[in-house]
């Protein structure tokens, strides 16, 4: 890309942007549209959700820190629970449907 704007644009750089890339903010995926009054025809990137100027991250390194982030939730739940004696018991959704609803 070479430092194009990404408001200025083709299309075969808007396809590997929103293939490859997620909004840096929300990890979300990247849409584009056509820049009005730009010959020839350009288009801009941006997040869906976020809108424009929050930056790009590859989608990989999203993927990656989103398995770190559920590998270190799991870790604190067990090490707090241990830690103020709350043991997470096994969910039984027999014996909970039997609670809720007796015969």
């Amino acid at each position: 890309m070479s430092g194009k704007q990404f408001d200025r644009l083709d299309i075969t750089d808007c396809d590997r942007l929103t293939r490859d890339y997620v909004c840096a903010q929300c990890w979300g995926s990247l849409i584009y549209e056509v820049v009005r009054g730009k010959t020839p025809k350009r288009y801009k990137v941006y997040c869906q959700n976020c809108g424009e100027d929050r930056g790009f991250v590859t989608r990989s390194y999203a993927e990656r820190r989103k398995a770190e982030s559920n590998a270190e939730k799991a870790e604190a739940e067990r090490n707090l629970g241990a830690a103020l004696g709350i043991e997470k018991q096994p969910f039984d959704l027999g014996k909970s449907i039997d609670m809720l609803w007796p015969d």
